[in-house]
């Protein structure tokens, strides 16, 4: 069935636009070490989700317990098990 937006949405750019800048910014963050992984990326996850979550409020207790898990999920996983020091 086709999509509830086209290719040619403003609405799909924008959210384009948004994840770039926040990818971009979460990239920066890592590379100059402002942060630890496992704040950047719980941080950088749950925006990222929310913001293109077709219901943003209904997302905002998934999208927070999904960045949490997978944030500092993976930082013990590099850390602890393959013993790996992360940005």
């Amino acid at each position: 069935h086709p999509s509830a937006t086209s290719a040619g949405d403003p609405q799909r750019w924008r959210d384009l636009a948004v994840v770039v800048v926040v990818t971009c910014v979460y990239v920066a963050v890592l590379g100059f070490s402002l942060v630890r992984y496992s704040i950047a990326t719980a941080v950088f996850l749950f925006l990222a989700i929310v913001w293109l979550a077709p219901q943003r409020r209904r997302a905002l207790p998934g999208a927070l317990a999904v960045a949490l898990v997978l944030g500092f999920g993976l930082d013990y996983v590099f850390r602890h098990i393959l013993v790996t020091d992360l940005p």
